[in-house]
């Protein structure tokens, strides 16, 4: 094969993919970001896709280390299409102490 002829092609395939590339719909996301201390968590705090904030006070068992209704929280938003995005664990000023990190994101409906 001519050289011209590779190199048509490679321009031809490398068109073909920009195009390809731009019209693949964009999605767009709700989210929900939840922070809960790790130690001893009595309150969520809680913002619900940059539109509400709240701090939501939770049943504390005896025991340090009890997750269950934080785990209980976010199995509700499971239920309405959000997944977990991302967790992690930081730390803030604003509390002290460590605290958990939940992204949970879900497609935007139309």
């Amino acid at each position: 094969m001519k050289p011209t002829k590779l190199i048509f092609i490679a321009l031809m395939l490398c068109c073909i993919s920009m195009l390809l590339a731009q019209t693949a719909e964009h999605k767009t996301y709700d989210y929900i970001i939840i922070l809960a201390d790790i130690i001893s968590p009595t309150t969520l705090y809680v913002s619900n896709n940059a539109e509400k904030y709240e701090e939501i006070k939770i049943d504390k068992r005896d025991e340090r280390f009890d997750y269950t209704e934080v785990i209980k929280f976010i199995k509700r938003y499971e239920k309405e299409g959000y997944e977990i995005s991302q967790s992690n664990i930081s730390t803030t000023e604003r509390i002290s102490g460590s605290m958990f990190f939940f992204l949970l994101r879900r497609e935007q409906k139309k």
